[in-house]
């Protein structure tokens, strides 16, 4: 009963809301992001830096601008993207208000290993702890294509905002889309400033599981997965 307890309480939905002069600070996850106590506890160590970092540079902010000092904003939301047996796959959304001429978003992903209770990282999911040459290839191509489509042109090739990001400044994580307990989609978001300016907004790009990908997981890993069939 006791077990069964814990079970639901770590289930439940989290909203929290906290405001002062310096700022306005939202941070929530659904009932769906059921991963256990210690997932539970790994979003509020997460969610308690976040409030922490944002309210330091509100207070500094305050400080340097005087009576031009305006409220900061900040309100994120994790969402499950899906499961399988071992793995949990979410993302989290931001939106931030921090004094600028404008706001601005971000993402970041977070895969739990149901297994050991931690964290892993995307590239830690492949036999060689790296991410796979032709999965990048592919990311790249695709954004050249909607950088074309969004720019109504060609784009040249060369530095930002031409270039392809590094691995380390995109978020990635992975789509159960028939919601079967396997992995079928790579999502690689790249948030405003990454691949393009603020007009142009973040570019999300989705890449089907292929024969290749499954052959470069984990051999543990590769249960968790299935090739993509339209």
């Amino acid at each position: 009963m006791l077990i069964a307890l814990i079970a639901l309480a770590s289930a439940a939905p989290y909203n929290i809301h906290r405001e002062d002069r310096y700022l306005d600070f939202s941070y929530s996850w659904p009932a769906s992001l059921a991963g256990g106590p210690r997932l539970k506890a790994h979003l509020q160590k997460l969610e308690t830096k976040e409030h922490r970092r944002r309210l330091a540079y509100a207070q500094q902010d305050q400080q340097d601008s005087g009576p031009d000092f305006r409220q900061h904003y900040f309100k994120g939301i994790w969402k499950s993207q899906g499961a399988s047996s071992r793995l949990l796959s979410e993302t989290f959304s931001y939106a931030v208000l921090s004094g600028g001429a404008h706001g601005n978003s971000g993402s970041l992903a977070l895969i739990w290993d149901r297994s050991s209770n931690t964290p892993v990282k995307f590239a830690n999911l492949f036999s060689a702890s790296a991410i796979p040459t032709n999965l990048k290839h592919h990311y790249c191509l695709a954004l050249r294509a909607a950088r074309d489509r969004r720019r109504d042109g060609p784009s040249p090739t060369g530095d930002w905002p031409n270039n392809c990001p590094k691995d380390d400044d995109l978020t990635w994580s992975l789509i159960d889309r028939d919601h079967n307990g396997r992995f079928d989609r790579i999502k690689i978001e790249a948030d405003p400033y990454v691949a393009g300016s603020y007009a142009e907004g973040a570019y999300v790009i989705t890449l089907p599981v292929s024969s290749s990908l499954m052959s470069a997981l984990e051999q543990s890993m590769q249960r968790d997965f299935e090739i993509y069939r339209q």
